[in-house]
C-alpha cells in the first residue's frame, strides 16, 4: 500500500465564474471573472488514485462542501482537475482545494479570467507556523497585495499578518482571524490602504509580511493586481520558515526584452542587516545590504539600464552563518506595453531533475517558455523530455541531450521544439552528471493583446 500523500493546490481558487470584486468582505479586487485549472502531476510510474475536497473561503464548519472521488491519473502523467464543470460548486466558488492520493503527486494551479488575463502558483505538500511575503504593496502605482492563507492542519489556526514597509508606508497589523482546517482566509491591502500608505507626501506602500499561526498549521499564496489596469495579476507561493537559505537563484531575468522588466524583492528574516552580492549571468558582481526583518529590491534597470538582457540572478549572503536560511525571494516581471505580469518564487537550492506539469504549445494561443538555470560552476550535461497528456492533440517531440554553461542558463521555448503543433503536456529536465538545476515555466498567449495573458510557476523536483 502507497503513503497518502496531500497537496494543497487550491489557496485562493477562484473558479466558475466568479467576480471577484463582487466576493464579500472584499472593497476592490481584479477585474473579470476567474476560474481556476489545477494540474496534478503523477510522480509515479504506475497509476495513482485521488480524493479531491473543495472548501469554502472563510468556512464556518469542518466539512468540505463537494468531493471528488476515484480521480485516477496515468502513470507519469498530469491531468487537469475540471473544476469549471463541477456541478456540486454552484455557478460560482471562491474557496480552497485539498488533493488526497495514494501515490506521490504535484501540482500547479492556473488561475485565467474572461478577459484573457492569468496567473499561476505551485501547490503545497504541507504547512507551517509561520510564512514569509517578500513583495507586499498597497496604493503603490495602482498595485495592491492580497494574501490567500489556507488552514492545512486538522485544527484551526489563528492568524496573524504583519506587514512590514521597506522603501515607503509604514507598518501595520490588522485583526487576528481565526481560519478552519482546509479552508482559506483573504487579507487585502486595498482594505488596509489607509491604515498602511499613511505618510505624508510619500505615495504607496512597499514592503513585506509575515504571517504567524497558532495552532493549525497553514500555506499561502499572495496575488498582486493593478486598480489601474485591471487585469494585470501576478501570484507567488507564501515562504515557510524552514525555507530560504544563504542564496537565492531567479532563473528568468530580463531587462528591455520586448518590453520585459524583472523586479526582485529579497526578504532578509534575520535581526541584524545581510550583506549581499548581486550576480546577473556573465555580468560583474556588485554588492548591497538587506535590512534586518526588511526587504530590499533589486530591479534589473536600475543593474542594467536600457540593455536588452536575458539571463539569471544569483544572490548571495555574505555575512550570513553557513547553513542558515535567513534570504528569501520572489521575482516579478512585467511589460507595461503588453500588460503582461508574472510572478515566481526564488530558489535555495538546486536538484538533479526538474519537473514542469502544465505545458501548452499552439494551444488556444498558449505558449510555455522554460529557463532553465545551472547553480554549479561546471558545464551540465542534461537530458530533455516532454511528455503528452492523455487529451493533447498532437505527440510529444523525440527527447534529446543537451548542455548549460557553468552558472550558465538554458531556454526550452515550446514554439522551437513543437513547431504550429497543438500540444498539452510536462516537461521534464535531467541533469546527467549531477550538476544541481533549477527553472521557471512563463506561458504567454500571443493571442492576446493590452492584456495580461501571461502565467509563470516554479519547477518542481522529479
Amino acid at each position: 500500500m502507497k503513503n497518502l500523500q496531500k497537496a494543497f493546490v487550491g489557496v485562493a481558487i477562484a473558479s466558475v465564474l466568479v467576480l471577484l470584486s463582487g466576493i464579500p468582505g472584499w472593497a476592490q479586487g481584479p477585474s473579470g471573472s476567474w476560474t481556476a485549472w489545477p494540474f496534478i502531476q503523477n510522480l509515479e510510474s504506475t497509476e495513482t488514485t485521488c480524493t479531491i475536497q473543495f472548501y469554502a473561503e472563510d468556512a464556518t464548519g469542518t466539512d468540505p462542501i463537494h468531493t471528488i472521488s476515484d480521480f485516477k491519473i496515468e502513470g507519469s502523467k498530469s491531468k487537469l482537475v475540471p473544476v469549471y464543470s463541477e456541478s456540486g460548486l454552484g455557478t460560482t466558488f471562491s474557496g480552497s482545494m485539498v488533493v488526497s492520493c495514494d501515490g506521490r503527486v504535484a501540482a500547479v494551479t492556473n488561475v485565467v479570467n474572461d478577459q484573457g488575463a492569468g496567473s499561476s502558483y505551485v501547490g503545497a505538500e504541507a504547512g507551517d507556523n509561520t510564512i514569509s511575503i517578500p513583495s507586499v504593496h498597497a496604493d503603490d502605482y495602482g498595485w495592491f497585495t492580497e494574501i490567500s492563507v489556507q488552514n492545512a492542519d486538522s485544527t484551526d489556526a489563528t492568524v496573524t499578518i504583519e506587514f512590514k514597509a521597506s522603501d515607503r508606508g509604514q507598518d501595520y497589523t490588522p485583526p487576528s482571524v481565526t481560519i478552519k482546517p482546509g479552508s482559506v482566509h483573504r487579507f487585502s491591502t486595498y482594505d488596509y490602504r489607509d491604515q498602511m500608505d499613511n505618510v505624508p507626501g510619500i505615495p504607496g506602500f512597499v514592503g513585506g509580511a509575515k504571517i504567524t499561526s497558532t495552532g493549525g498549521k497553514v500555506v499561502a499564496v499572495a496575488r498582486e493586481w493593478n486598480s489601474g489596469d485591471g487585469t494585470m495579476t501576478i501570484t507567488y507561493n507564501g515562504i515557510p520558515s524552514t525555507d530560504g537559505g544563504t542564496t537565492v537563484y531567479f532563473p528568468s531575468q530580463h531587462n528591455n526584452n520586448w518590453d520585459w522588466y524583472t523586479w526582485n524583492f529579497v526578504f532578509n528574516s534575520w535581526d541584524q542587516d545581510a550583506d549581499i552580492s548581486i550576480q546577473f549571468t556573465d555580468k560583474s558582481a556588485q554588492t548591497a545590504t538587506v535590512p534586518a526583518n526588511g526587504s530590499l529590491t533589486i530591479a534589473t534597470q536600475d543593474y542594467l539600464g536600457t540593455e536588452d538582457y536575458v539571463g539569471a540572478l544569483t544572490v548571495t549572503c555574505t555575512n550570513c552563518p553557513a547553513g542558515t536560511k535567513y534570504l528569501s525571494g520572489i521575482a516579478n516581471e512585467v511589460n507595461g506595453v503588453t500588460k503582461g505580469a508574472i510572478s515566481y518564487n526564488g530558489f535555495y537550492e538546486g536538484t538533479t531533475g526538474i519537473l514542469f506539469p502544465a505545458q501548452h504549445n499552439a494551444n488556444w494561443g498558449w505558449n510555455a517558455f522554460n529557463f532553465i538555470q545551472n547553480l554549479d560552476s561546471e558545464t551540465a550535461n542534461v537530458h530533455v523530455e516532454w511528455i503528452a497528456a492523455s487529451d493533447s492533440a498532437s505527440p510529444a517531440p523525440a527527447a534529446f541531450d543537451t548542455t548549460i554553461p557553468g552558472n550558465g542558463k538554458l531556454e526550452l521555448h515550446t514554439y522551437v521544439y513543437h513547431g504550429a503543433n497543438d500540444f498539452v503536456g510536462a516537461l521534464k529536465v535531467t541533469s546527467t552528471n549531477g550538476k544541481r538545476i533549477v527553472g521557471i515555466c512563463n506561458e504567454v498567449n500571443g493571442n492576446v493583446t493590452g492584456l495580461d495573458a501571461s502565467i509563470s510557476y516554479n519547477s518542481l523536483h522529479q
